[in-house]
């Protein structure tokens, strides 16, 4: 019984290390094919739509897994309202967030998913229910991957109010980026 136990596990790490590769495979060639599309479109967004485009291309970011981060957005939004800008900034990326937890929860509901995680949830059920919303405080507060962090959060049931808490650590973290980012911006306007 130990030896079919311990197969199983061999193939749901290899499974898991070749969707690792495929995605990671994908990304780089969605960005080599799109990246700089990601910012056009930013700046599109919000040369259009203001407000309301920056909340879409900011909801959008994060909650898809894709080569990209909200933070672009302050690129290119300088002379707007910094607080209702973070407000915006803040909100669509929490309810981004919240999309991709969802989307993740829903895909543990596939066959070849509960598959692939089985190994996983069965040696980190425990873990994850008292560490995981650390996992989301910690890509919620710095450049980890806020969205690729949701989506985990959602497959390994993340209890939904310690994943919502620790997004709400979103709103500190895009004041203090706004506060560094303009404040770069400005010296190196002052310098040239």
């Amino acid at each position: 019984m130990k030896g079919k136990a311990t197969n199983t596990a061999r193939t749901a790490l290899v499974r898991a290390f070749l969707l690792l590769i495929l995605f990671a495979a994908s990304s780089g060639l969605l960005y080599a094919a799109f990246g700089s599309h990601f910012d056009t479109a930013g700046r599109w967004l919000s040369r259009h739509f203001g407000y309301a485009g920056v909340f879409f291309f900011v909801l959008l970011v994060d909650t898809f897994i894709v080569p990209a981060t909200a933070d672009i957005v302050f690129f290119f939004t300088g002379g707007w309202n910094p607080y209702l800008l973070v407000s915006v900034i803040s909100l669509a990326s929490i309810a981004g967030g919240w999309c991709g937890f969802l989307i993740g929860g829903s895909l543990t509901h596939l066959r070849w998913v509960q598959e692939m995680t089985a190994y996983y949830r069965e040696k980190g059920d425990r873990l994850i229910w008292h560490y995981g919303a650390w996992a989301v405080a910690l890509a919620a507060f710095t450049p980890v991957p806020y969205s690729t962090i949701s989506w985990i959060a959602g497959m390994l049931s993340v209890s939904p109010k310690k994943y919502l808490a620790a997004s709400l650590l979103r709103i500190p973290r895009f004041a203090i980026y706004y506060l560094v980012m303009r404040g770069g911006i400005a010296a190196v306007e002052t310098f040239f």
